[in-house]
């Protein structure tokens, strides 16, 4: 029994200096490239209405970059960990934490919701109990990614050849969204030094929206720091 408490402790430390190391890491590459470093989730980022945020029943963001495009564009990049958690007989049980790095870009227009998430055994399963994937004229791409959308008109015209090629890119390391005015890109939490590399990636994706999806959607008010 003391060498488990002696064992736990030693990894407790050990966690605790990455995180730290991490944190610290963060902050000098925001400074060094003009974004705003913020530790704790002052922006409440997890309550807006992404499905990224909805794996678990607990989120925790931290680590939050604040910056923008080369364009002008507001941009937020963060660390996201979800899991889920349940109250049993003998106490709480939580799952396994999924430890993520996700980056918001805003735009000047307002979308359905759009979900493009990689295919794999646990998405096939949530789609037999939520709204069934969307078939694109790529088999590539629907290998690859299930796609959710609250209007499929919306999808078909969004996911043309350049955008999937850009998600194919991503070899389904990657989940995309798109909600009101904000471009969403999620995926495996990232070294720290690569961080600001999905400014790039999720920049993209907001530039490849096909002009037809901006003439069937109207510019609205940007909605990045609203609510759900």
């Amino acid at each position: 029994m003391c060498a488990g408490f002696v064992l736990f402790g030693v990894l407790s430390t050990l966690a605790f200096r990455r995180k730290a190391r991490r944190n610290l890491e963060l902050a000098r590459l925001a400074a060094e490239h003009g974004f705003t470093y913020v530790e704790d989730d002052l922006f409440l980022s997890a309550r807006l209405p992404f499905k990224i945020f909805r794996l678990g029943n607990r989120t925790q963001v931290e680590n939050t970059m604040l910056g923008q495009t080369r364009d002008g564009f507001p941009v937020r990049i963060f660390d996201l960990a979800v899991w889920e958690e349940k109250q049993t007989e003998d106490g709480t049980s939580e799952s396994r934490h999924r430890f993520l790095t996700c980056c918001l870009v805003e735009t000047d227009h307002s979308f359905p919701h759009l979900v493009v998430q990689p295919d794999t055994l646990a998405t096939r399963l949530l789609e037999k109990v939520g709204m069934p994937s969307i078939d694109l004229e790529s088999e590539a791409f629907n290998r690859r990614f299930l796609v959710t959308c609250e209007d499929e008109r919306f999808a078909r015209m969004f996911l043309d050849p350049q955008m999937m090629e850009l998600m194919l890119a991503t070899e389904g390391e990657f989940q995309f969204e798109v909600r009101g005015g904000a471009f969403l890109v999620a995926g495996p939490q990232l070294p720290a030094h690569l961080c600001l590399s999905l400014v790039g990636l999720s920049s993209r994706f907001r530039e490849l929206v096909p002009p037809v999806v901006l003439e069937y959607h109207p510019d609205l008010p940007p909605v990045f720091g609203g609510q759900p």
